[in-house]
């Protein structure tokens, strides 16, 4: 794996550290009206989904991404999005981390 590659997916990672984060304080914050348990409920199942997605990206990374299976990862990533009802965002950020590199 290249290394703009393996910097693109390290993006990945922070990108998806901050949408963990806003997820939490938004649902602490809401979860006090119960008009906003839906979306609570469905930012939190996406937050799951996404956390299936990544939750090993986090181990390949610390080991320089050897034996990381791209192909398996998207997949993973496509099929939680579909499953859990989200748009499947991390493709886009994914091209744009790998654009910025090679420009």
């Amino acid at each position: 794996m290249t290394e703009q590659r393996k910097r693109a997916y390290s993006h990945l990672l922070y990108i998806y550290s901050v949408q963990m984060r806003g997820t939490g304080f938004s649902a602490f914050l809401a979860i006090w009206n119960p008009f906003n348990w839906r979306k609570i409920r469905r930012d939190l199942l996406m937050t799951h989904g996404m956390s299936d997605a990544i939750h090993n990206l986090a181990e390949f990374a610390s080991r320089d991404f050897e034996g990381f299976d791209e192909e398996h990862f998207w997949r993973d990533v496509r099929s939680n999005a579909e499953y859990y009802g989200y748009e499947e965002t991390w493709r886009p950020e994914f091209e744009r981390a790998l654009e910025v590199e090679t420009a």
